[in-house]
């Protein structure tokens, strides 16, 4: 009897390792049109973390605590924070809400009872839209439209 051995000849690496370097060709389109919808994703989940800290901080301090959006410059911050946080050129924001701070500034204030003034933040890519909601309750959401 002949003791063969069982294992793939390199011929057949190469066949298979040609497969997946054409796979991976052309699935990678595919993977790079999707970081500005990640990156738009990733924003509208800070700025949803940041308003559920302010409203934290509401409830804890037993005094108001607000965060800010400007529109115009691209940035947000919290009352508690020192620096303006910037937002990517790439992405476009839209704000609405009950109170307003300044000329395209708006702001959503959290109260000591866990309620807030309300308010939406829209971040958007091409490729999606995310909005940021801060319900007069308090809650925050972030849901994806297309």
């Amino acid at each position: 009897m002949r003791n063969r051995q069982k294992g793939l000849t390199l011929f057949e690496l190469l066949v298979v390792l040609a497969v997946l370097a054409f796979a991976a060709a052309v699935a990678a389109p595919a993977f790079g049109g999707s970081s500005g919808a990640l990156e738009a994703k990733a924003l509208a989940g800070a700025i949803a973390g940041e308003l559920k800290l302010a409203r934290s901080r509401a409830v804890g301090s037993a005094e108001i605590a607000t965060v800010y959006l400007d529109s115009e410059a691209k940035r947000y911050r919290s009352d508690a924070a020192s620096d303006w946080t910037p937002i990517s050129t790439k992405l476009s924001i839209a704000f609405s809400s009950a109170a307003p701070a300044a000329r395209d500034t708006g702001a959503i204030l959290y109260y000591p009872d866990g309620s807030s003034s309300g308010g939406e933040v829209a971040v958007a890519v091409k490729g999606g839209v995310w909005i940021v909601r801060a319900a007069l309750n308090g809650k925050v959401s972030v849901d994806e439209e297309r």
